[in-house]
């Protein structure tokens, strides 16, 4: 799909462009900044020195306001930018602080630990993660939670657990829901605090070193306290960064189509270029989805987003590896396999393993629906999801 754009937008991404070219000196098929923040290993230093130049230029959080240190750019500007940069490989500086945990710090109070969080989130020197999900799911509705917050001299006392994590184990600071007389509000809880357990969750796949989050007894000051959560948790926007990834998934595409096994193959030209069809309809869809105003249809339209963009990648890694012939095939022939070097262990066996494992995500993962009372993030989950929407049924539909 090819945007009909003004001279200034036409200015603007060639700038982004040679931005890039400029400064981003790693390479990545992952368009997330916040698995770059947030993934057990942190920061390749690749990764640190692109951060660091976005600082610089005045660009680390795209999509803030002016008033709070960002460049004030048009959804247009923000998806033209992420776009270029899913496309050349560079890491997306979004996170769940920069979209997330900063929107709720807009709304609180002026103070200096307000104004020190939003410096620290926008420099990209200080992570955080959400204390959303409890143990107990009953405990886990609304202000009958269990994690509790009592009210001192000096601010606050918390006790209670927080499980699912994203990213617990290296965060500094947790968003944290909290009943507090009996309400649900926000709380800033510095996980370096004394009182604070951490408890490692592996999930299968995962590098974002999920936790479990004891709190026993931890004080929070006055400016801890964020404010009253609004609705049953947290909604965020329709974060721009996910509106790209077919940018990202085009880039793999490309890489592919370059492959000479690829080039002699007439029968994988074709399947790559119905892919390619595929993908100019989800950028479409993505586009509709940024300009689209109605709450109800940006709803079903990250619905359909998520499912087809899993399906266009489930379909890209099966291409990888088909690509690649008896070298991606699990038991190869000793003695042929092992006339190959080193190009089955370091190229096949990979790309075979994420081609499996994105299968087995996509069909059973669910993001610990018992607990988090989300419903579940596989495709099939979200299958049901977007027909409860279009069906208008509360119930789901199997």
């Amino acid at each position: 799909m090819n945007l009909s754009l003004s001279t200034a937008d036409q200015v603007f991404v060639d700038s982004v462009r040679q931005f890039v070219a400029d400064h981003w000196r790693g390479d990545t098929t992952l368009p997330g900044g916040l698995l770059a923040e947030l993934r057990a290993e942190g920061m390749t230093v690749a990764e640190r020195q692109w951060f660091d130049a976005l600082v610089q230029a005045g660009w680390s959080v795209p999509t803030w306001p002016v008033a709070e240190g960002g460049p004030g750019w048009s959804r247009l500007w923000q998806f033209l930018f992420m776009r270029e940069l899913a496309a050349m490989g560079a890491p997306l500086p979004v996170s769940v602080a920069t979209e997330v945990v900063a929107n709720v710090l807009f709304s609180g109070a002026p103070s200096a630990a307000r104004t020190q969080w939003l410096s620290d989130i926008r420099s990209w020197r200080s992570r955080w993660c959400l204390g959303f999900a409890e143990p107990d799911l009953l405990a886990d509705r609304g202000a009958g939670q269990s994690t509790t917050a009592v009210r001192t001299g000096s601010g606050y006392v918390v006790t209670g657990q927080k499980t699912w994590v994203t990213g617990g184990l290296v965060a500094d600071w947790m968003l944290c829901r909290v009943a507090l007389d009996g309400q649900p509000v926000w709380m800033a809880v510095s996980l370096r605090e004394a009182g604070v357990t951490l408890h490692a969750l592996p999930v299968m796949g995962s590098s974002l070193a999920m936790a479990r989050v004891e709190l026993n007894e931890v004080r929070i000051p006055l400016e801890g306290c964020l404010g009253a959560v609004e609705g049953s948790g947290i909604t965020p926007p329709v974060s721009v960064a996910s509106l790209v990834r077919s940018g990202v998934l085009r880039r793999d595409l490309l890489r592919l189509e370059a492959d000479s096994a690829v080039q002699e193959d007439p029968a994988m030209q074709r399947a790559c270029a119905e892919l390619g069809v595929v993908l100019s309809g989800i950028e479409a869809m993505e586009f509709r989805a940024l300009t689209s105003e109605a709450t109800a249809e940006q709803g079903t339209l990250r619905t359909m987003l998520a499912i087809r963009g899993a399906e266009a990648g489930q379909k890209l890694g099966e291409l990888r590896v088909r690509s690649m012939g008896y070298h991606a095939v699990s038991f190869p022939d000793g003695e042929r396999f092992s006339n190959e070097g080193l190009f089955g262990d370091e190229l096949a066996l990979p790309a075979v393993r994420r081609a499996l494992f994105d299968r087995a995500w996509t069909m059973y993962a669910a993001h610990h629906a018992e607990s988090s009372g989300s419903g579940g993030s596989s495709v099939e989950a979200l299958r049901d999801e977007l027909a409860r929407i279009v069906l208008g049924s509360g119930d789901s539909v199997q």
